[in-house]
Protein backbone atom coordinates (compact mmCIF):
# COMPACT_ATOMS: atom_id res chain seq x y z
CA UNK A 1 0.00 0.00 0.00
CA UNK A 2 1.72 3.09 -1.18
CA UNK A 3 -0.64 5.76 -0.02
CA UNK A 4 -0.54 7.00 3.59
CA UNK A 5 -4.31 7.39 3.67
CA UNK A 6 -4.98 3.72 2.99
CA UNK A 7 -3.06 2.52 6.06
CA UNK A 8 -5.30 1.44 8.93
CA UNK A 9 -4.91 -0.40 12.24
CA UNK A 10 -6.00 -3.73 10.75
CA UNK A 11 -3.11 -3.55 8.29
CA UNK A 12 -0.70 -2.55 11.09
CA UNK A 13 -1.82 -5.60 13.11
CA UNK A 14 -1.26 -7.76 10.03
CA UNK A 15 2.24 -6.30 9.63
CA UNK A 16 3.05 -7.12 13.27
CA UNK A 17 1.66 -10.63 12.97
CA UNK A 18 3.43 -11.36 9.71
CA UNK A 19 6.76 -9.56 10.09
CA UNK A 20 7.17 -9.07 13.83
CA UNK A 21 7.73 -6.01 16.01
CA UNK A 22 10.84 -4.74 14.22
CA UNK A 23 9.75 -2.20 11.57
CA UNK A 24 12.89 -2.94 9.53
CA UNK A 25 11.31 -6.29 8.58
CA UNK A 26 8.14 -4.67 7.23
CA UNK A 27 7.71 -3.95 3.51
CA UNK A 28 9.45 -0.73 2.50
CA UNK A 29 6.43 0.79 0.78
CA UNK A 30 4.23 0.39 3.90
CA UNK A 31 6.70 1.12 6.68
CA UNK A 32 6.54 4.94 6.65
CA UNK A 33 2.72 5.04 6.56
CA UNK A 34 2.46 2.50 9.39
CA UNK A 35 4.94 4.34 11.60
CA UNK A 36 3.12 7.64 10.95
CA UNK A 37 -0.23 6.14 11.99
CA UNK A 38 1.34 4.47 15.04
CA UNK A 39 2.82 7.81 16.13
CA UNK A 40 -0.70 9.27 16.29
CA UNK A 41 -1.81 6.67 18.89
CA UNK A 42 1.28 5.59 20.89
CA UNK A 43 -0.65 3.58 23.50
CA UNK A 44 -2.30 1.34 20.91
CA UNK A 45 1.01 1.05 19.03
CA UNK A 46 2.84 0.02 22.23
CA UNK A 47 0.23 -2.69 22.94
CA UNK A 48 0.65 -4.09 19.43
CA UNK A 49 4.44 -3.88 19.73
CA UNK A 50 4.43 -5.73 23.09
CA UNK A 51 2.32 -8.58 21.71
CA UNK A 52 4.54 -8.82 18.62
CA UNK A 53 7.71 -8.77 20.77
CA UNK A 54 6.35 -11.58 22.95
CA UNK A 55 5.67 -13.65 19.84
CA UNK A 56 9.10 -12.81 18.42
CA UNK A 57 10.81 -13.94 21.63
CA UNK A 58 8.80 -17.16 21.76
CA UNK A 59 9.68 -17.95 18.17
CA UNK A 60 13.37 -17.10 18.60
CA UNK A 61 13.60 -19.32 21.71
CA UNK A 62 11.95 -22.25 19.98
CA UNK A 63 14.29 -25.07 19.03
CA UNK A 64 13.28 -27.73 16.57
CA UNK A 65 13.21 -31.19 18.13
CA UNK A 66 15.93 -33.52 16.96
CA UNK A 67 14.97 -35.85 14.14
CA UNK A 68 15.63 -39.53 14.71
CA UNK A 69 17.92 -41.38 12.31
CA UNK A 70 15.02 -43.59 11.24
CA UNK A 71 12.90 -40.61 10.18
CA UNK A 72 15.86 -38.94 8.48
CA UNK A 73 16.57 -42.13 6.52
CA UNK A 74 12.93 -42.46 5.49
CA UNK A 75 12.85 -38.85 4.36
CA UNK A 76 16.05 -39.26 2.39
CA UNK A 77 14.89 -42.43 0.63
CA UNK A 78 11.48 -41.00 -0.19
CA UNK A 79 12.83 -37.66 -1.41
CA UNK A 80 12.39 -37.07 -5.11
CA UNK A 81 15.59 -36.32 -6.98
CA UNK A 82 16.04 -33.02 -8.75
CA UNK A 83 15.22 -32.45 -12.40
CA UNK A 84 18.79 -32.77 -13.66
CA UNK A 85 19.42 -35.97 -11.71
CA UNK A 86 16.24 -37.49 -13.16
CA UNK A 87 17.11 -36.32 -16.67
CA UNK A 88 20.62 -37.75 -16.44
CA UNK A 89 19.33 -41.12 -15.20
CA UNK A 90 16.70 -41.32 -17.94
CA UNK A 91 19.19 -40.42 -20.67
CA UNK A 92 21.56 -43.12 -19.42
CA UNK A 93 18.80 -45.72 -19.37
CA UNK A 94 17.68 -44.79 -22.90
CA UNK A 95 21.08 -44.38 -24.51
CA UNK A 96 23.16 -46.77 -22.41
CA UNK A 97 24.58 -49.95 -23.92
CA UNK A 98 21.75 -52.07 -22.55
CA UNK A 99 19.07 -49.39 -22.84
CA UNK A 100 15.80 -49.79 -24.73
CA UNK A 101 17.00 -47.86 -27.80
CA UNK A 102 19.93 -50.19 -28.43
CA UNK A 103 17.98 -53.42 -28.11
CA UNK A 104 15.80 -52.98 -31.24
CA UNK A 105 18.76 -51.54 -33.14
CA UNK A 106 20.86 -54.58 -32.21
CA UNK A 107 18.08 -56.95 -33.25
CA UNK A 108 17.75 -55.16 -36.59
CA UNK A 109 21.52 -55.32 -37.18
CA UNK A 110 21.57 -59.05 -36.35
CA UNK A 111 18.66 -59.74 -38.71
CA UNK A 112 20.36 -57.71 -41.44
CA UNK A 113 23.63 -59.61 -41.07
CA UNK A 114 21.82 -62.96 -41.06
CA UNK A 115 19.92 -61.97 -44.19
CA UNK A 116 23.12 -60.92 -45.97
CA UNK A 117 24.86 -64.14 -44.95
CA UNK A 118 22.01 -66.34 -46.16
CA UNK A 119 21.70 -64.32 -49.34
CA UNK A 120 25.42 -64.73 -50.02
CA UNK A 121 25.35 -68.54 -49.90
CA UNK A 122 21.92 -69.01 -51.47
CA UNK A 123 21.10 -69.60 -55.13
CA UNK A 124 22.37 -67.21 -57.77
CA UNK A 125 19.60 -64.65 -58.28
CA UNK A 126 20.58 -64.07 -61.92
CA UNK A 127 20.35 -67.77 -62.70
CA UNK A 128 17.06 -67.95 -60.87
CA UNK A 129 15.62 -65.05 -62.85
CA UNK A 130 16.86 -66.43 -66.19
CA UNK A 131 15.29 -69.82 -65.60
CA UNK A 132 18.43 -71.93 -65.26
CA UNK A 133 17.50 -73.07 -61.78
CA UNK A 134 14.05 -74.08 -62.93
CA UNK A 135 15.52 -76.18 -65.74
CA UNK A 136 17.91 -77.89 -63.34
CA UNK A 137 15.04 -78.67 -60.98
CA UNK A 138 12.97 -80.08 -63.84
CA UNK A 139 15.87 -82.33 -64.89
CA UNK A 140 16.15 -83.81 -61.42
CA UNK A 141 12.42 -84.45 -61.22
CA UNK A 142 12.50 -86.27 -64.59
CA UNK A 143 15.12 -88.76 -63.44
CA UNK A 144 13.65 -92.09 -62.50
CA UNK A 145 14.84 -94.69 -60.11
CA UNK A 146 16.20 -96.66 -63.08
CA UNK A 147 18.49 -93.78 -63.96
CA UNK A 148 19.69 -93.57 -60.39
CA UNK A 149 20.33 -97.31 -60.23
CA UNK A 150 22.35 -97.22 -63.43
CA UNK A 151 24.35 -94.30 -62.05
CA UNK A 152 25.11 -96.23 -58.88
CA UNK A 153 26.12 -99.30 -60.85
CA UNK A 154 28.39 -97.23 -63.08
CA UNK A 155 30.06 -95.72 -60.04
CA UNK A 156 30.34 -99.14 -58.46
CA UNK A 157 31.97 -100.49 -61.56
CA UNK A 158 34.46 -97.65 -61.69
CA UNK A 159 35.42 -98.29 -58.08
CA UNK A 160 36.02 -101.98 -58.73
CA UNK A 161 38.18 -101.27 -61.75
CA UNK A 162 40.28 -98.72 -59.91
CA UNK A 163 40.87 -100.56 -56.66
CA UNK A 164 40.74 -104.20 -57.73
CA UNK A 165 42.96 -104.01 -60.75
Amino acid sequence: MKEHDSMDWTRIETLHDAYGANPDRWPDDERAAALTLMARDPERADALRRDALALDETLSDWVAPPVSHEIADRMQTSARPGFLVTLRAKSRSLLGWQGPLWQPAGAFAAALMLGLAIGGVGPDPVAFLTGETIAQTDAVEDTTTDDLESLILDLDGLMEEKYLS
